[in-house]
């Protein structure tokens, strides 16, 4: 089995109730086959209704109290379950949370969800340009279980990943021009799959501070209506003279570029190589594009707002508050995959 991982991914360590933005509120968080077999076992066993009165069989998923919060989070920020079965009766997705896992034929590949505020902070603190490991082991992989798994995509996708791992990391260029050139790697690369000659001059997504670029954030399902607030407000207020003044927060923020190209690298290292299961490359790359730009332009919109360089830990709220509307809701990810994709046609 190939495995790589995300730096930082094995310094990673859950803080529990000292979290001032718990996982367990907000979302609904999905029970895998095999713990939802295991709930049913418990309360068999026990005679009682306990797991039964808290998971919601229709929808698969821990039912949630009227704040959003999960039937199973205590007012002290601890988990009932835990502290009443013992951490084994953990879902998948609480036992792995935030660890993320995109899986292919003999490969997975590890890297941490920034909707955690542990891992946005982990972002916004380094200093030096994120990177990934590799090793292998002897473990085997059932390839029967990927059905027709396009390996010709797959191994197209990993040398376009690569291609754009080598742009961010190169230091005679800007960010807007890395992004472009990654947009130009991946929309040749959509061409050709259906059967276009690439074409030189097509533009697409040049401008990355546009006012209905930005707009799209406002047609996703909303998860935190504070989130939605804010970015109402930051449309009005970034495009209210035309275009964003970006510069007196670049000259604030020096670090500003090395954030930028770590979320760039972060969303392509952890969503890229899935465009193999829909064969939407050049959207699932635009989508780590977009994501990069449009957090940079919310901590524009703070900066404005608060008259005064932002903390790394107001970063990292931007970032992980972004993150939780994207990557805590299928729906959502796929919309946006969606709209940007129709923004190539």
């Amino acid at each position: 089995m190939i495995r790589r991982y995300l730096d930082g991914y094995d310094k990673f360590r859950c803080i529990a109730d000292k979290c001032h933005k718990t996982c367990c509120s907000g979302w609904q968080i999905v029970i895998d086959e095999k713990s939802l077999l295991k709930y049913r076992k418990a309360d068999k066993e026990k005679g009682n209704r306990y797991f039964e009165d808290k998971v919601d069989e229709s929808e698969e998923c821990f039912r949630q109290k009227s704040n959003g919060d999960c039937v199973f989070l205590l007012e002290n920020g601890l988990c009932e379950m835990i502290i009443s079965c013992g951490e084994e009766m953990l879902c998948d997705t609480c036992r792995l949370y935030p660890r993320h896992i995109e899986e292919f034929p003999g490969t997975r590949e590890y890297s941490l969800s920034a909707s955690c505020p542990v891992v946005a902070n982990m972002l916004m603190e380094r200093e030096q340009l994120l990177t990934f490991k590799e090793n292998c082991d002897e473990e085997k992989d059932d390839i029967s279980e990927y059905g027709d798994f396009d390996e010709e995509l797959y191994e197209t996708l990993l040398s376009c990943r690569k291609e754009a791992f080598s742009i961010i990391q190169r230091n005679d260029i800007d960010f807007d021009t890395k992004c472009l050139r990654i947009l130009k790697i991946s929309s040749d690369t959509q061409d050709i799959m259906d059967g276009w000659e690439p074409d030189e001059s097509a533009e697409f997504l040049v401008d990355l501070t546009s006012r209905p670029l930005f707009g799209l954030l406002l047609r996703l399902e909303p998860l935190q209506p504070s989130f939605r607030e804010k970015v109402k407000r930051a449309e009005e207020d970034l495009f209210s003279n035309g275009t964003p003044d970006c510069l007196p927060f670049e000259k604030a923020h020096p670090y500003w570029q090395i954030q930028c190209e770590n979320l760039l690298y972060y969303f392509l290292f952890t969503y890229m190589c899935g465009a193999v299961y829909d064969d939407y490359v050049f959207a699932m790359t635009a989508q780590a594009v977009y994501n990069s730009n449009m957090i940079k332009l919310l901590w524009v919109k703070e900066f404005n707002e608060k008259g005064r360089s932002l903390t790394k830990e107001e970063q990292a709220e931007i970032v992980c508050s972004y993150s939780r509307e994207l990557e805590h809701s299928n729906e959502n990810m796929i919309l946006l995959e969606k709209l940007l994709d129709e923004g190539m046609q």
